[in-house]
């Protein structure tokens, strides 16, 4: 494929580039440690090799136990012959599903250049298919293309990966899921969707319907024997460790065993305790790990399924807050824009649009929270979707000194958006001499900063979430009036 070519792709599909396994927005997403879920990985490669009908592989479970690291792992395996969406609810476009197989089309082709033009002829006929539905999209832009070509594909599995369907616009879940199988069922070329999610009531009700149950191969992650888990796990903690420059006596077999036993079978506790070991910023990785083994229970007031990493989560945020710089009128104004936020922002924005100053050294956080350097254009955001569900979760997370209520702190986010606006919106903002000018001649870039630019964009948002009370009311009114009436 000609670098023009590939241009022309990307121009006329728009495609989401972030949500590909191994895009900048998924950095610090792994795939399977070396040695780790073999026998699993094992049998979803003898799925697509197989020729059975089973054309969908719903890799599901429980939250948080590593079904994302599974399906990276599947992507990068399959790479040269697939294509991935990786959805995400903290990336708009990573979460609306108009953008689904655009993306996946504009990978297949730059993968396998035999499609390219195929799916370029497909828009040249009609250049409404970029707006049609995702079956008519699915349809033209990678099944067509497909089968024009399925000559020259021989010996080729295409491989799909759609990763954390459950975080898809709701009402679109369990039609995309339908939509595979009434297509699949009338292809004749191999290809192979490997859809990974939680267990939500509607995905399960889809899956066992007729026409679906009978072309999807069902794995349910958490029923995999807990023994078989804590070998992985003892197996990432080591090769995790031998990175450490410590004495390699170091930890000991019981220490070990303590942290595995905390973990309770689940993978992103054990990369959470790995990261806050592993963080080198505070006092040394022993003692890191002493502050974790000690006292390892935290009270909750409900112990539940995730009560390990909910334990996990408590003990890194009271050991955070008790660095000399925490400061608790910081951190849950901070911390619920990051969680509530309707984008992923950058330290910048997040100065700008509280007044605080965050720096990428005064979080203490980085256990949860993928912090860049101050001097980043990367935006700073939870590790895992977790972090979110354990801080917003009053019973999770019984101590308010932590606790994100998001009612009151849409409220507050919803207040720093109508402050930061009406401190900066003026008549002629872009400082135009001549009023004639088209708007595509202005430029914005110098006036409109991002943390202005989320205020206008986000506070009606945040104004619905929250709760109107009578300062909120007030400040609205007063920015209604004098400003967007004006």
């Amino acid at each position: 494929m000609s670098k023009e070519q590939n241009d022309l792709l990307a121009e006329k599909l728009n495609p989401v580039f972030g949500a590909a396994y191994n895009s900048s927005e998924r950095e610090k997403a792994t795939g399977c440690t070396a040695g780790t879920r073999v026998d699993l990985l094992k049998e979803i490669d003898n799925w697509i090799a197989s020729t059975e009908k089973a054309s969908i592989y719903w890799f599901s479970g429980l939250a948080r136990i590593g079904k994302s690291t599974v399906g990276h792992s599947v992507a990068h395996r399959y790479h040269n012959n697939g294509a991935s969406f990786f959805f995400s609810r903290d990336h708009l476009n990573r979460s609306e599903s108009t953008n689904v197989v655009k993306t996946l089309a504009y990978q297949l082709g730059k993968q396998l250049p035999l499609l390219e033009q195929k799916i370029l002829e497909e828009v040249g006929t009609d250049i409404s298919i970029l707006h049609s539905t995702f079956s008519t999209q699915l349809q033209k832009l990678i099944l067509n293309p497909i089968v024009d070509m399925e000559n020259d594909l021989q010996n080729i599995t295409i491989v799909i990966v759609l990763d954390a369907l459950d975080e898809c616009q709701q009402d679109m879940q369990a039609h995309i899921i339908k939509v595979l199988a009434e297509k699949l069922t009338k292809c004749t070329f191999p290809i192979k969707f490997f859809v990974t999610s939680r267990t939500e009531a509607s995905l399960e009700y889809i899956f066992q319907t007729k026409t679906v149950e009978s072309f999807t191969n069902p794995f349910v992650l958490h029923n995999i024997e807990t023994e078989k888990v804590n070998a992985d796990i003892r197996l990432y903690m080591e090769q995790e460790i031998n990175e450490i420059p410590i004495e390699k006596s170091w930890p000991k077999l019981n220490e070990m065993n303590e942290l595995i036993e905390i973990c309770s079978g689940l993978f992103i506790a054990a990369t959470t305790a790995m990261k806050f070991i592993n963080d080198g910023s505070r006092i040394g990785a022993k003692d890191e790990l002493r502050l974790i083994l000690k006292d390892r229970y935290v009270k909750l007031n409900n112990m539940n399924v995730y009560g390990s990493l909910d334990n996990m989560y408590m003990k890194i945020l009271l050991i955070a807050s008790q660095s000399s710089d925490w400061k608790i009128e910081v951190f849950q104004p901070i911390v619920a824009i990051i969680i509530l936020g309707r984008e992923l922002m950058q330290l910048a924005q997040l100065t700008e649009l509280t007044a605080w100053s965050c720096t990428s050294s005064n979080t203490n956080l980085k256990a949860v929270l993928l912090v860049p350097p101050s001097n980043s254009n990367l935006p700073i955001h939870a590790f895992h979707l977790s972090f979110h569900d354990f801080i917003t979760n009053s019973e999770q997370c019984s101590d308010a000194r932590f606790y994100i209520d998001t009612k009151k702190h849409h409220t507050l986010i919803a207040t720093y958006c109508l402050h930061t606006l009406m401190s900066t919106l003026k008549v002629n903002i872009c400082n135009v001499e001549d009023m004639s000018t088209p708007n595509k001649d202005i430029s914005i870039s110098n006036t409109m900063t991002d943390g202005i630019g989320y205020a206008a964009t986000y506070w009606i948002f945040h104004l619905q979430e929250g709760s109107l009370d009578e300062n909120l009311n007030q400040l609205t009114t007063t920015f209604i009036l004098e400003y967007l009436l004006q």
